[in-house]
């Protein structure tokens, strides 16, 4: 597996780990509204979606880097032609200042996992 198909796959579990968070930031803030959880366990929420949101973008940026490189290079993979097409429509000027982050890429799936099974520890819903 390329690079670029590591980490286009890797951006999509940072979507499924925000989505997965969301009913544990549910749970976990009607606990604080109800007086079940103190307030400052909304830090747990903050931090369950941001680092989900890290994930993603991470790796959003590093398959578009890999994207922009293979392409200058001619040896783009048709597939993601079009991907980089509309990235290129939707934020020309900001593609010059993609880079890559590859070790963090790697890394932040596993801390956005980490922080949403913390939210759930919290919320009650698991152990």
């Amino acid at each position: 597996m390329s690079p670029l198909q590591r980490h286009a796959a890797l951006r999509w579990i940072g979507v499924a780990l925000f989505i997965a968070a969301l009913p544990g930031v549910a749970v976990l803030l009607f606990h604080v509204v109800t007086g079940k959880s103190p307030v400052g366990h909304v830090m747990n929420c903050v931090l369950a979606l941001g680092l989900s949101l890290g994930a993603f973008g991470t790796n959003n940026d590093t398959a578009v880097h890999a994207m922009r490189e293979l392409a200058r290079s001619g040896q783009l993979p048709d597939a993601y032609g079009p991907e980089l097409a509309r990235e290129r429509a939707v934020r020309a000027a900001g593609l010059a200042e993609v880079h890559a982050s590859v070790k963090a890429g790697l890394v932040f799936p596993l801390l956005a996992t980490a922080g949403v099974a913390w939210l759930y520890y919290r919320a009650g819903i698991i152990g």
